[in-house]
């Protein structure tokens, strides 16, 4: 098991496991039912049986798709307009139901979002959560090349090349509510960005104002304005000249070479002014801050996705039961958050649940596996305390089996700043040995780190390579 701390100093802790069971001789080399079973086998263990999972790993995805591929991809294809997702799709997938395996495609899309919504604002999203379950659909599509290896009618292993696509979907079942912090950190950008535009649009017209006294415009020959005085009782049509003229006068000066060469020469000078005019600003760290809080959410939230991947033997879909991999999976992610007293205490609540199937090839079984587990964090000033469990069963045919895990998380913050972290957990169940718990504390200190115990703020995990 593994665990990690930030920390100003860590305790950490060692877990000891021993080696599952061997193999009895009278173990059938088939999945048969277990009455059929000699008594000095023991059963063959399932998949994975020793890694049971955390809470943090069975947070809902943010791209199903490509976590249940174990990818993270570099590039992801983020379409924001109808057209933009047709020209995506059409470079991701080739024609006759084929995926050229040696290519990775990834894509991302949420279609609320492909069209502009000029009179929808972040007050109306606010007091519209509910309207969250579908604004917030997103879908995934990611496809892997690699190879795995099978065995022919012979027998013999080889290696066969394929690709391995993935379609998510994930929404938002429970929005929860914007934090006092958030909504500060929403008012002061919005006036630090009036501000800054401002500023900008006051400097960018001293800049020009300043560059065209030094480079007078170029003179061209007068039209004279209409005046509304020609026009008596008849607006409308003082307007329209006035139109004609504003456009005839532009005409004209567009089609004076000198006028042109002066106007490109100031617009080069502007573009090269704008370059660099924030080398001589100062940053303002509250906009760093304020980018990390304001989408931060309190009360009660749950995001919920799922995913299906296909296994195809050089990217052909005619062929998908020809190799194991065909995986359905389904997250659940519920969490409360609670802050008192300007973030003084946190304390948050998660709970975690996911669901997969994968279908093996013609005459194996088919594994199922559910895990669920639930996290309980609070946090205040010097001290943090985090206590979580998940629990996975799984079957596979007729054999079936469980197991938990159990962990506690300690953060205290001594003098000077350093943080002192120590963790101890252990894994249960059948093939996983029954040694007392070991806890060994190795003090490193170091200054200025942050705490290892975090409150859980985020429902939704990040894709990671190799991530189930």
């Amino acid at each position: 098991m593994k665990l990690t701390g930030l920390a100003g100093a860590a305790a950490l802790a060692v877990i000891a496991l021993g080696p599952g069971p061997a193999r009895g001789e009278g173990c059938p080399e088939q999945v048969v039912p277990l009455d059929d079973v000699a008594d000095d086998c023991v059963a063959k263990p399932l998949p994975d049986v020793d890694k049971v999972p955390d809470v943090g790993s069975l947070k809902t995805p943010e791209s199903p798709a490509f976590m249940a591929l174990g990818i993270a991809p570099s590039e992801i294809q983020r379409p924001a307009t109808p057209v933009g997702l047709l020209t995506a799709l059409s470079s991701g997938f080739a024609k006759g139901g084929k995926i050229a395996p040696a290519e990775n495609f990834a894509l991302q899309v949420n279609p609320f979002w492909l069209w502009k919504h000029p009179d929808l604002t972040e007050e109306d999203l606010e007091s519209q959560r509910v309207r969250a379950l579908y604004r917030n659909i997103s879908f995934s599509v990611g496809t892997a090349a690699g190879e795995v290896e099978t065995k022919d009618a012979a027998g013999v292993a080889t290696k066969v090349d394929v690709t391995r696509a993935a379609f998510g979907l994930r929404t938002t079942l429970l929005a929860g509510a914007q934090s006092q912090p958030a909504r500060a950190c929403q008012q002061f950008l919005v006036a630090f960005l009036d501000a800054s535009s401002a500023a900008l649009a006051r400097a960018r017209k001293a800049f020009s104002d300043e560059w065209e006294a030094a480079h007078p415009k170029p003179k061209l020959a007068p039209r004279p304005q209409p005046k509304l005085a020609d026009f008596p009782n008849d607006s409308d049509a003082y307007e329209a000249a006035l139109r004609r003229w504003k456009e005839e006068s532009k005409k004209a000066r567009a089609a004076a070479p000198e006028f042109t060469a002066w106007r490109k020469e100031r617009d080069k000078a502007i573009e090269k002014w704008l370059a660099g005019y924030g080398e001589g600003l100062t940053d303002d760290p509250r906009v760093a801050t304020c980018l990390a809080t304001i989408h931060e959410r309190v009360g009660l939230m749950a995001e919920a996705a799922g995913a299906y991947v296909l296994t195809l033997p050089a990217g052909d879909l005619d062929r998908r039961s020809e190799l194991a991999g065909q995986r359905t999976i389904g997250w659940l992610t519920v969490g409360y958050v609670h802050k008192v007293a300007d973030n003084a205490v946190e304390l948050t609540l998660l709970g975690v649940g996911r669901g997969e199937r994968e279908k093996g090839r013609a005459g194996d079984p088919t594994t199922t596996r559910w895990d669920a587990g639930g996290r309980f964090v609070t946090a205040w000033q010097r001290y943090g305390v985090s206590l979580e469990a998940t629990h996975r069963w799984q079957r596979a045919g007729d054999l079936s089996e469980g197991f938990t895990r159990f962990a506690i998380g300690v953060d205290y913050r001594v003098s000077g700043g350093a943080w002192v972290n120590f963790t101890f957990g252990r894994d249960f169940g059948t093939g996983i040995a029954k040694e007392p718990l070991i806890a060994l504390a190795n003090l490193q200190w170091n200054i200025g780190l942050d705490r290892g115990v975090r409150p859980d703020t985020v429902l939704t995990r990040k894709s990671e390579a190799g991530a189930p």
